[in-house]
């Protein structure tokens, strides 16, 4: 096998991860705790009649929505650090070719 040209696979990153867990027992089980808290009190029916069943639909809903700005914050500053990654370095100083000729034969008329 021959070596790869990009170089050795980078480990996955913890935060990334994290993130797309809690987002997604966020979504699975935010609806669930709504539904289960909301079947309670004199009207199981919507609009909830408790304090404790709006604080969770605000709080569900809250979570959902800061997770969900995470990831989308963590994915766009990291394809921002990989693009800046990607860009050949500008401070580096271009070397002059050695070779006076032209690459082309001049034309002349």
């Amino acid at each position: 096998m021959s070596p790869s040209k990009t170089g050795p696979a980078l480990p996955p990153r913890l935060r990334p991860m994290l993130l797309f867990i809690l987002l997604t027992m966020m979504t699975f089980g935010g609806p669930m705790a709504i539904v289960l808290v909301g079947r309670g009190g004199d009207r199981p029916g919507w609009p909830p009649d408790r304090p404790v069943e709006w604080w969770t639909f605000g709080i569900v809903t809250i979570g959902f929505v800061l997770l969900m700005a995470s990831c989308i914050l963590d994915a766009s500053l990291t394809l921002r650090q990989s693009r800046r990654d990607a860009t050949p370095s500008t401070s580096e100083p271009k070397s002059a070719p050695t070779d006076s000729t032209p690459d082309r034969p001049e034309v002349r008329p």
